[in-house]
């Protein structure tokens, strides 16, 4: 299935009122990087199903939103919970761990507490 597509239309009810932590990836069509990163990106949205949003914004169609981030290099993966960005990676390298980003996250979820 892969990354979702954020844009205008989903952007506040996907990312900024998302329950779940968001991995936003802005990329551009024209970037050679991007398309590297790309499948890289729709198998974390795979893997990461149910415990992290992973999302895909075409930066030249979604401008005004990607300004709001001060976007200087493409691609750029941000790290969003709550609405708020916790950390951004940018030209992203596709032998970058990028498993070990979003679990850094999700294991700073309090655990469940075992019912007796």
């Amino acid at each position: 299935m892969g990354a979702m597509i954020i844009n205008k239309k989903n952007y506040e009810k996907e990312v900024l009122k998302s329950e779940m932590p968001v991995l936003l990836n802005i990329c551009a069509d024209w970037c050679f990087q991007c398309r590297i990163v790309d499948p890289l990106i729709d198998d974390l949205a795979d893997e990461y199903k149910g415990r992290f949003k992973v999302g895909k914004m075409n930066y030249n169609e979604n401008k005004p939103i990607a300004e709001t981030y001060n976007i200087k290099y493409i691609p750029t993966l941000l790290v969003i919970i709550n609405g708020e960005e916790l950390e951004r990676f940018e030209e992203v390298d596709p032998e970058e761990d990028l498993n070990a980003i979003l679990d850094k996250y999700l294991t700073k979820k309090p655990k469940k507490s075992k019912k007796a």
